[in-house]
């Protein structure tokens, strides 16, 4: 009895073995099936990503080899090496470039923070916490061996390429969990290949938006992971290991709560549908609920935890004026009196949902993405362990960006990594069931719908890639190399904040204000400079923000303790005489205050220059609504809800208005409808005498403190700049 026991189990195991065979060489071709078709789909990626460094769109275009030269040179330095792409990215290069010279990004250490001195003139900006971007690359330039010889910007210019691969490498090992390797291979056509995304992560944009997707994408896998695995102590690793993603993140992106907030509420969902079951069921849950509880604890823990390590405390301390913020994006009227500059900036404006369709690549894609999230949402049941999990993981992904969608159209590339995945899984799960029912009709239809949409997204790819130039060009880079050469040291550049990171990393010179600091009362100012009929008025914002940038205000509303009553005594020196200006300082503030403030609008600054050029006609429009801004309507707006009319009228007229002014301004108030009240509040203006007109259609005639320095003009584009000429004025009250 016992041989022939000996002899089945031998016999079995002959058979388990032969099995494994059979099926090693299989798995085998299926991993190398994998890799090949990976290695495709992100080598496409990357293809269409190096357009802008040799531009075939211009190739096309040009009708011999010299003329396709001459055209592409213009994007590109003496060496044939395309300009950074973005403004955005030259100030992270700067960074970098600080990194790798002394080991910080920023130019000194105050205060224990890194603070650039080259924006919000004098005083200089505290670096943001999110340093990932200017470490992360600084180390690989300078410990990987070979790396160093290459020039830093061409170094930065094709890093995003790697940072691509990466992602793309874990979308697909994502996707492939879930729809083998058509979804794999659709989600990252889709995802890659998206207008939005291609145009945000082609070589040359150094910024962080790849890294944007890449560490939420592995902070939910790891944390779908803590569902399914076979132990506590597993479930534990992966939930510390998601905590670290998102701690990774906070050291990228100031943004970085949004995925925290989508990883607790899937697992507010999970334990909520738990409970209900067991209510409904009386199914026994205590102990599933109490190890997903635990888990979260862990997870929220180590969150904490990472982020601190990687970010210190400023992440907590800003996470709540950040919510605030994020609320008020694209909201002219914020809590602040000062306007909301980020209300005009163009990624950040309201989108309809048209317009998010067409970022992300078209209804073709986008109608069948959200066709089968739904169908899979609905067949759910049919799902187990890791699916099952990732598919509502994934849902609340894309509800929580979906319902922010109108903060901004930059938003639209969150949602790309939950439906592109959709978007593959549905396809794959169509053409395995049609297959499965043998019905050659559908599968015919599945397999043309897959070709199609792989089809339109290279298209999309193809076109997109094709109309992607940098913003510098050598009419630029020849003036800030102009200004750097011709200009004294620590000259200081006015103009408005777009172009801030080019000065500073280029011409090595101060701003007032620039892309990161945009959203400061500094753009009050320089938009009411361009925007003022009066000379005398421009020169003297001009002469307060390069002597003190926003601190003459701060003085007096320290001194003062009423923002109103600051401001609009702070406008009435301005625009006063200098022995006016004295006597009004000296009745309206305490002494010590008034010497200060006298100083800060009166000495004599330092070399400074003002620059316009062809692109800010176009912005002008926005730049009126910031400097026509009316600091007294903004409080009755603000103040209508909480006090009476009273009280209103008396806090008007005790911050400098007369009577008949502040009731006037109270009886508009109640006449115009609330969708009118941003146009009351900022309304527009006659260009035709303003500075801006006069500086830059007018070249200067007439003015007598800006004296034209440097001109730069090819095509399109043309810069003027010129040379302020202060007057010298006496701060002095005796």
């Amino acid at each position: 009895m016992e041989r022939i026991k000996i002899i089945i189990n031998q016999k079995m195991s002959f058979q388990e073995i032969s099995r494994k065979r059979k099926t090693q060489p299989a798995a085998k071709k299926n991993k190398i099936i994998a890799v090949v078709c990976a290695a495709a789909v992100i080598g496409l990626n990357i293809y269409f990503r190096c357009y802008p460094s040799w531009f075939p769109r211009l190739k096309a275009e040009a009708k011999t080899q010299a003329e396709y030269a001459e055209r592409k040179a213009e994007w590109q330095d003496e060496r044939g090496r395309t300009y950074l792409l973005e403004l955005d990215g030259w100030n992270w290069a700067r960074y970098v470039e600080n990194v790798v010279r002394s080991g910080r990004p920023g130019d000194v250490i105050a205060d224990g923070r890194n603070r650039d001195m080259l924006t919000l003139y004098p005083q200089g900006a505290d670096l943001p916490w999110a340093g990932f971007l200017f470490y992360a690359p600084a180390w690989v330039y300078k410990t990987v061996p070979g790396v160093r010889s290459i020039p830093l910007m061409t170094f930065l210019f094709y890093l995003p390429l790697l940072f691509l691969a990466v992602f793309l490498m874990v979308l697909y090992a994502f996707a492939y969990r879930l729809g083998k390797n058509l979804g794999a291979i659709i989600s990252c056509l889709f995802v890659g290949l998206a207008p939005v995304f291609l145009w945000r992560s082609s070589a040359g944009r150094f910024d962080t938006d790849i890294l944007n997707l890449l560490f939420p994408l592995l902070a939910v896998w790891a944390y779908v992971k803590t569902m399914d695995g076979p132990s506590f102590r597993l479930k534990a690793a992966w939930a510390f290991l998601a905590s670290f993603w998102v701690g990774l993140f906070a050291f990228s992106w100031i943004g970085w709560w949004f995925i925290a907030c989508v990883i607790l509420l899937y697992e507010a969902y999970g334990l909520l549908d738990r409970a209900a079951r067991r209510v409904q069921f009386k199914e026994s849950a205590f102990r599933w609920i109490r190890e997903r509880l635990t888990i979260a604890a862990l997870f929220s823990i180590g969150a904490g935890f990472w982020v601190t390590f990687f970010s210190g405390g400023a992440p907590w301390r800003a996470l709540l004026a950040q919510f605030r913020e994020f609320l008020k994006l694209n909201v002219p009227l914020s809590a602040s009196m000062w306007p909301n500059v980020l209300s005009t900036v163009g990624e950040l404006l309201k989108t309809d949902t048209r317009g998010f369709v067409h970022a992300t690549g078209g209804f073709l894609l986008v109608l069948p993405g959200l066709v089968f999230m739904l169908a899979l949402l609905w067949t759910s049941k049919r799902f187990q362990g890791f699916q099952q999990e990732a598919l509502f993981a994934l849902a609340l992904w894309f509800g929580v960006i979906f319902a922010i969608r109108g903060q901004g159209a930059r938003f639209a590339m969150f949602l790309l990594p939950p439906l592109g995945l959709f978007l593959g899984w549905g396809l794959a799960e169509l053409l395995q069931r049609s297959r499965r029912a043998k019905k050659t009709w559908l599968t015919a239809g599945a397999a043309i719908l897959a070709i199609a949409v792989g089809a339109k997204a290279v298209s999309n790819g193809d076109r997109t890639a094709r109309m992607i130039y940098p913003d510098m060009n050598d009419a630029w880079h020849g003036l800030l190399t102009d200004i750097r050469d011709k200009t004294p040291p620590g000259s200081v550049i006015n103009t408005w904040w777009d172009f801030g990171a080019w000065f500073k990393t280029v011409a090595g010179r101060p701003v007032i204000f620039d892309g990161q600091s945009q959203n400061t009362p500094q753009a009050y100012w320089m938009a009411r400079a361009l925007i003022t009929n009066d000379e005398d008025e421009a020169l003297g914002i001009l002469r307060m923000l390069n002597n003190g940038g926003n601190q003459a205000f701060d003085v007096m509303d320290g001194a003062l303790r009423n923002p109103l009553r600051s401001i609009l005594l702070l406008k009435r020196l301005l625009v006063s005489p200098p022995d006016g200006r004295r006597e009004l300082a000296a009745s309206a503030l305490p002494r010590a205050a008034a010497e200060e403030v006298m100083k800060l609008i009166s000495a004599k600054p330092g070399p400074a220059f003002f620059v316009v050029d062809e692109t800010m006609a176009e912005k002008m429009e926005a730049v009126i609504s910031i400097g026509n801004w009316d600091f007294s309507k903004v409080f009755i707006v603000q103040n209508a809800t909480g006090k009476n009319e009273k009280r209103i009228l008396e806090d008007l007229r005790r911050a400098g208005l007369d009577g008949a002014a502040a009731d006037k301004l109270y009886r508009e108030f109640l006449s115009i409808p609330k969708k009118e009240r941003n146009a009351w509040i900022a309304p527009g203006k006659d260009l035709s005498k303003s500075l801006f007109v006069r500086l830059f259609f007018q070249a200067g005639k007439d003015l007598r403190h800006f004296k034209p320095f440097l001109r730069a003009q090819r095509g399109k584009t043309r810069i003027e700049v010129f040379q302020i000429l202060w007057d010298d004025e006496s701060g002095s009250l005796e």
